[in-house]
């Protein structure tokens, strides 16, 4: 069986360390982005992930701005997005699954809880 690959894109290096130990815990495989530039560069070089982890404030390029770019090119438009934000505004949910987003999770979140809603995506 082949590992499921997720795209995380977080500037907070202390949350990006525990997701993917806890993604990689869980065998998936992942890489790291900074940012909506660096996850694009990622993507836009042949790399294509199951599923995108995405912060919605960071430099260079936030995460709206990558969803609005991701939903430009059609072979990438169909990977899943999870939001995994500090931002809980109802508006800003709304923004996010206007722009594709399958879900939206608060920071701080529930470590099991994520993982739970990774797996569940991913066997869909």
């Amino acid at each position: 069986m082949t590992k499921k690959n997720i795209l995380l894109v977080e500037d907070q290096k202390s949350i990006a360390k525990m997701v993917a130990r806890m993604v990689g815990g869980a065998g998936y495989e992942y890489r790291h982005a900074l940012n909506g530039h660096e996850a694009m560069d990622l993507l836009q070089g042949g790399y294509r992930p199951d599923l995108i982890l995405l912060d919605i404030i960071m430099p260079v390029m936030g995460g709206y701005e990558f969803l609005d770019e991701l939903n430009k090119d059609v072979g990438m438009k169909g990977i899943p997005v999870v939001m995994m934000t500090g931002r809980d505004d109802a508006i800003d949910v709304l923004k996010a699954v206007k722009r594709g987003a399958v879900d939206y999770i608060t920071k701080p979140f529930e470590p099991e809880y994520l993982l739970e809603r990774i797996d569940c995506i991913l066997q869909q």
